[in-house]
C-alpha cells in the first residue's frame, strides 16, 4: 500500500497550486481536483479536475508535472475500431474564457505513470 499515500500527496499538491502549469494567467482555477486511491502495486494513475478560465484570453494546459510518477500525461479517451482507448493529447488542451475543461473518468484526464 505504499503508492496509495504518495499518490495522494499529488492530489493535494495539485490542489494547493491551481494554476497547475498554466504559466502566465493568475485566473485559470483548478477545482474539484480529485482521483481514486490505487491498489497496491500499481504503476499508474490519473487525476481529475475543472478548469476554469475567468480572463479575458483563451489559455492552454500544456503540461503537468509530479514528484509521485516517472512521467506525467494528459490524456483523453478515443474510441478506435470500436475499442475504448487512452491516448495522450498532444498539443495541449485549450482553456477558453468562461469555458469549464472538465477532466474526468472516460474523458480528459492527467495519466501518472511509474508511481
Amino acid at each position: 500500500m505504499r503508492f496509495v499515500p504518495r499518490f495522494l500527496v499529488f492530489v493535494l499538491a495539485l490542489m494547493a497550486v491551481p494554476p497547475l502549469a498554466l504559466a502566465h494567467h493568475d485566473h485559470v482555477e483548478a477545482t474539484n481536483v480529485w482521483s481514486r486511491a490505487t491498489p497496491p502495486g500499481a504503476k499508474n494513475g490519473a487525476a481529475y479536475m475543472i478548469l476554469t478560465n475567468d480572463t479575458a484570453k483563451a489559455d492552454r494546459l500544456i503540461d503537468a508535472a509530479s514528484d509521485v510518477a516517472e512521467r506525467v500525461e494528459i490524456h483523453t479517451h478515443l474510441m478506435e475500431n470500436g475499442v475504448m482507448r487512452m491516448r495522450r493529447v498532444e498539443g495541449g488542451v485549450d482553456v477558453e474564457p468562461g469555458t469549464p475543461v472538465v477532466f474526468q473518468p472516460g474523458g480528459l484526464h492527467i495519466m501518472l505513470m511509474g508511481l
